[in-house]
């Protein structure tokens, strides 16, 4: 018996356009019947037409590739170090003719120098996370813990009692910067002794003036009273 040969269109067809021999003799199937129907109605051009039209459209679905992948998010930038306080920020002597945050709002304007004195407070945390920036309340407002309460107050240097616009009257930003005028990346509630309620004096710049609610001070010295 002679073996079978096997088809040459099976033996070629495998590798193009990513067909395999079952779907070779597909196409030759569909070929042989187009031809018959090119021979019927006398015009031959029609078979091989439709076997063009087959091919086209295998090897367009065979060349389509996966979307190649999204390439990685890049990884956010690091928060920049934390900047050392002047050396010469906290001094052991008071300065001299210091006024209350109400005082001082009355009489001052930008770019005028000035030393002020205050209570830390003002909020339940007074200090700006990661940055050089604290607040002070005027002296003469008493805090929640100075007036007669049911319950004792467990942070009384947020003034939780007084009216917004009250308080804000009262209340002066501290805030020590560097050579670019912006605070610097330091938290100033490490410092020995400055927390909320403890009393200081501030010797420095008026930075920011706007009526009787905003005073920014650039602090050049810093003392606490004990």
């Amino acid at each position: 018996m002679r073996a079978h040969s096997q088809n040459p269109m099976r033996q070629r067809a495998g590798p193009i356009c990513g067909l395999d021999a079952g779907g070779w003799d597909g196409i030759v199937v569909m070929l042989v019947v187009a031809m018959e129907i090119g021979q019927m109605r006398s015009h031959w051009l029609i078979g091989i037409g439709m076997l063009f039209v087959v091919l086209g459209t295998a090897c367009e679905k065979s060349s389509t590739q996966p979307p190649a992948p999204a390439a990685p998010a890049a990884p956010a930038a690091p928060a920049g170090p934390a900047a050392a306080l002047p050396a010469n920020l906290v001094v052991s002597t008071e300065p001299a003719d210091a006024k209350d945050v109400v005082a001082c709002k009355a009489a001052v304007k930008e770019g005028d120098p000035i030393v002020i004195r205050g209570r830390v407070g003002g909020a339940v945390d007074p200090f700006v996370a990661g940055r050089s920036v604290f607040t002070i309340v005027e002296k003469s407002l008493p805090h929640c813990g100075e007036m007669a309460m049911a319950d004792s107050c467990k942070t009384p240097w947020d003034y939780c009692c007084e009216p917004k616009d009250k308080l804000a009257e009262n209340t002066a930003t501290i805030q020590v910067v560097g050579a670019d005028g912006r605070p610097l990346k330091a938290d100033l509630s490490t410092v020995p002794g400055l927390k909320g309620t403890a009393e200081v004096v501030v010797k420095g710049t008026v930075a920011k003036k706007e009526g009787n609610k905003l005073l920014v001070v650039n602090a050049a010295e810093l003392f606490i009273r004990k």
